[in-house]
């Protein structure tokens, strides 16, 4: 069959009729090839053979009708339209033929040219638009029935159509989802979606979507993650929503593990960074159980600690309803050979959990007051010593698992650090208190108290000088107040360095003024001051130039045998200097240790604040010291 000519069959058991017909088309401008069966049998050969693109049916065939032979066309799917031809002109064979599957009915006596070529043509383009619309469909199917994703159609609140995919990924048959409503069986978070879908539907807007991830209970009541999405068509002449979902489960359980190992990893990084930043132990533990509440799930915590007596006390708590409550349970005190939980852990030295405390005997009921229901528990651990305990609660039954205790295990751990600091911290301070108060009385020795002295000498002498050599007294007078002037200026400096207040409000200019009196009224040797007042400096960058310059001076006391010592503070260009230059005898550079003259310790002062520090001395022309800072 060329695609040219259209072949057509004529079912009459009346030959003139077949002639007649195949000469009026023979006159059309389209090629046909016309055949002809005689019979009812031959009509049926000639119809299932598939080789006809129409078929004009007599309805008059002997014993049988054209009807007949309509039917028989449709009950064995055979694709070939049938045109019914008859001489009766009832209205009720033409709809009898209609309703059998005929694509057209025509009159025999009103049969024109025009007519027939126009239902020929008709029933041909209608037959290949509807094989092309089945096979559409066949391909539709096949890609619904074999593709991975699952597939439903949801029509008037119901799912009429489900793909295998689907009832694989779900566990759902289609008669199950029919014998519930899509309430019962989608996330109820498609609901509303659902219902604007419909809306839309009726509003006439099919161009609209929807896409989410959602979850799902299954058949077998697991719950998985499905990628969904919801588009509107039609079926069957009338709206209908498609879904698609997506199996995402083992997915999002990489997204979850993934989140957690990452959340993990922060919470332990804010821990180290606390520890690396803070000596602040209440502030450390705060952090540590903050922490916690991001990678352990549970409803309160605490950190215990144990003291001399084996009395195990809260120092720190979180999650508790009210600062009444915080503050209650800070008052709590264990004695641990008493607490079965607490002793286990400090023979055991392990994580231990109690599943539903109000089932477990070694729960002690007076722990109960705070709806406790389950509980972890893991001690803190100092060189295989227990000193502590970190404890979790959850008002859930059975919530904890070793999952659970291997995490806060970690945190223990991390808890224990930050108690080894600022054990350590306090001992330093002790230290650094014990350091301070000796050196305050060394100064108060090598300065004050022998400038005093020194004063206190002159004075008991004045008075006789006035007898014996009146012009002397003058003098004396005058050393008299620079003494006290001295002794005034080194107490001020003393007292400036026992109140950090005070010390970071004073300006740089007015510390270093102190330092140069102090320096005066014990040596005798003047002190020229130059500089800036109005140059602001940070805390730390302050105290180094205070220190330094205060070593400098020293140095010049103990070593310089200098007549004049002059200090320069400027700033320029976001640059500033301290210069401490004396006049003294000087030393050679290359043979003077660092250790020595405090020369090293100046320069690790200056390097912790990125400072350059120079020293420039030869023998006998003095010392120079700068010390330079960028802002």
């Amino acid at each position: 069959m060329s695609d040219s000519t259209l072949h057509v069959l004529v079912v009459d058991d009346y030959e003139n009729q077949y002639i007649y017909i195949r000469d009026v088309l023979s006159a059309m401008n389209t090629t046909f090839h016309v055949d002809w069966a005689s019979t009812f049998e031959a009509g049926k050969i000639g119809i299932s053979s598939g080789i006809y693109d129409v078929c004009l049916v007599d309805y008059d065939l002997g014993d049988n009708n054209g009807i007949d032979l309509l039917r028989y066309a449709v009950e064995n799917d055979y694709r070939t339209p049938l045109i019914l031809l008859t001489g009766h002109g009832s209205h009720e064979v033409d709809l009898e033929a209609m309703r059998a599957g005929a694509a057209d009915y025509l009159d025999k006596s009103n049969l024109r040219l025009a007519t027939l070529e126009r239902s020929i043509r008709y029933a041909v383009e209608r037959a290949r638009t509807m094989n092309a619309l089945r096979e559409s469909e066949a391909r539709q199917r096949t890609l619904m029935e074999t593709i991975a994703a699952g597939i439903y159609i949801l029509q008037d609140q119901q799912i009429v159509y489900i793909n295998p995919a689907f009832e694989q990924i779900t566990g759902y048959t289609l008669s199950d989802l029919q014998a519930s409503t899509p309430s019962d069986c989608l996330n109820p978070t498609m609901l509303p979606t659902l219902e604007a879908l419909r809306i839309r539907q009726k509003e006439g807007n099919s161009a609209v979507g929807w896409r989410n991830e959602v979850h799902l209970m299954t058949k077998d009541k697991r719950i998985i993650w499905l990628d969904t999405t919801l588009s509107i068509i039609e079926l069957d002449g009338e709206p209908a929503i498609l879904g698609t979902v997506v199996d995402i489960t083992d997915r999002k359980r990489a997204e979850t593990i993934e989140h957690q190992q990452r959340t993990f990893a922060e919470a332990l990084l804010d821990i180290a960074t606390v520890l690396n930043q803070s000596l602040d132990f209440d502030d450390v533990l705060s952090r540590i159980l903050e922490s916690v509440e991001r990678v352990v799930p549970h409803d309160t915590a605490n950190i215990m600690l144990i003291d001399d007596n084996n009395i195990a006390y809260v120092v720190g708590s979180r999650g508790y309803d009210t600062p009444d409550t915080a503050e209650y349970i800070r008052t709590l005190t264990f004695y641990i050979p008493e607490t079965p939980t607490l002793s286990t852990m400090l023979v055991t030295k392990s994580p231990l959990i109690v599943g539903d405390v109000l089932q477990d005997e070694m729960w002690l009921k007076a722990e109960n007051d705070l709806n406790i229901r389950s509980y972890v528990g893991v001690p803190i651990l100092i060189s295989g010593q227990v000193i502590g305990y970190l404890n979790i609660d959850s008002h859930i039954p059975n919530f904890f698992n070793q999952f659970h205790a291997d995490r806060l295990r970690i945190f223990a751990e991390l808890a224990a650090i930050a108690i080894r600091n600022a054990q350590t911290f306090q001992q330093a301070q002790a230290r650094a208190a014990e350091e301070e108060r000796q050196r305050l009385a060394r100064e108060l020795h090598d300065a004050v108290s022998q400038t005093l002295f020194s004063a206190s000498m002159i004075a008991e002498t004045l008075p006789r000088l006035m007898e014996r050599n009146p012009n002397e007294v003058v003098s004396g007078l005058r050393k008299l107040s620079q003494l006290t002037k001295g002794a005034l200026a080194e107490m001020r400096t003393l007292l400036l360095e026992l109140r950090p207040a005070s010390f970071e409000q004073s300006n740089m200019l007015v510390l270093l003024e102190h330092l140069a009196n102090a320096f005066t009224g014990r040596t005798q040797i003047p002190v020229e001051l130059s500089g800036d007042a109005d140059i602001a400096l940070p805390l730390e960058v302050k105290v180094v130039f205070y220190r330094i310059a205060q070593e400098a001076l020293n140095n010049v006391m103990k070593h310089a045998r200098a007549t004049q010592v002059w200090l320069q503070f400027h700033q320029l260009d976001n640059v500033t200097t301290l210069c401490i230059e004396d006049d003294g005898r000087g030393f050679n550079l290359g043979q003077v240790s660092g250790e020595r003259m405090g020369l090293s310790i100046m320069q690790e002062r200056a390097a912790s604040i990125n400072a350059r520090l120079q020293v420039n001395s030869a023998l006998d022309e003095g010392t120079e010291i700068i010390l330079e800072w960028r802002s």
